[in-house]
């Protein structure tokens, strides 16, 4: 294990392991971080910056500390820019803060990630946008066996999410959570009724698929705020998703219990259905908030759905 590994207040690519890696094949094994790590950009509980491919195993970030930075800020990796990460059997248990933006319970910003058999009891909180359970930005994401720790929340002020605060060209197939899927996204009061763009997945979503999912989150914020995703802006498809949660609420406009608000124009919306309540001054709908240019099928809403102007039981 390390111990205080601490950069400068101008310090990029800061590691507890590792500060820099662009090694085609680096591999981690049963290791375990116990201190706290602290830099600028692109801050990691293992790696800070990662410009190749990387295989985490059987490791632990244990620390009873913060991880703290700036900006690209994440429970393993702060930030992976090419290649793939993958990360097996492992625990995230250290919170995870950012006082800008992009920062994840996992890694801050990625371009590949694929994570199976992992626990996380670390909440994450970010300053500017993009804040996730997991993943900050996350692109080409795949997930199995999750399973989060009581307690746990994501907080930010924009696109914020339980899995990622912005997901986009990626698939989940199957529910990927190993027990229910429940913690508080926004519900710090200095979000609840602020945050833009929140969802029990992700907060905002671009050319991705979602099917057989349920979500048991509670999810809070201003505009665009959904059980599973806050704003869907390319295309997408969202089929046999459940949202099974307490409640779903905007201060503002656009609240539904699968999708806030769906712009793409383009998206797959089918056999959907929400048993929370559902609360907007307007555009609240039971399933969808506010649609534009988009249809949806086959969808039920069995929970109780409260707005001013535009609400309705399936969609706003």
């Amino acid at each position: 294990y390390q111990e205080n590994i601490v950069g400068s207040g101008t310090a990029s690519s800061v590691g507890g392991l590792v500060g820099y890696s662009n090694a085609d094949d680096f591999t981690i094994v049963e290791s375990d971080v116990q201190s706290p790590v602290t830099g600028k950009d692109k801050v990691g509980g293992f790696v800070g910056e990662l410009q190749g491919s990387l295989k985490i195993s059987g490791s632990f970030n244990s620390s009873s500390s913060q991880l703290k930075g700036e900006s690209r800020v994440g429970g393993f990796v702060g930030y992976s820019a090419v290649g793939s990460l993958t990360i097996r059997d492992s625990e995230q248990k250290c919170a995870v803060v950012a006082t800008g933006g992009y920062v994840g319970g996992v890694v801050g910003e990625c371009a590949q990630i694929s994570v199976d058999t992992l626990y996380l009891n670390g909440s994450v909180s970010g300053g500017d946008k993009y804040a996730g359970g997991i993943v900050g930005l996350g692109r080409n994401v795949s997930l199995d066996n999750i399973e989060f720790g009581n307690g746990v929340t994501v907080n930010g002020p924009a696109d914020v999410g339980g899995i990622a605060g912005r997901l986009e060209n990626s698939k989940m197939e199957a529910n990927p959570f190993s027990a229910d899927f429940v913690i508080i996204v926004c519900g710090n009061e200095s979000y609840s009724s602020s945050a833009v763009s929140v969802g029990g997945i992700c907060g905002s979503a671009s050319d991705c698929e979602l099917r057989n999912i349920t979500v048991k989150c509670s999810v809070y914020g201003k505009n665009y705020i959904g059980g599973l995703v806050g704003y869907n802006e390319k295309g997408g498809v969202f089929d046999n998703c459940t949202y099974d949660g307490k409640e779903v609420a905007a201060a503002g406009d656009a609240a539904g219990g699968i999708i806030g608000y769906s712009v793409s124009g383009n998206a797959l919306l089918k056999n959907l259905v929400n048993y929370g309540k559902v609360i907007a001054a307007w555009y609240t709908g039971g399933i969808v908030g506010k649609l534009v240019n988009d249809g949806a099928s086959f969808c039920t809403n069995l929970g109780t759905v409260s707005g001013g102007e535009d609400t309705g039981g399936i969609v706003g």
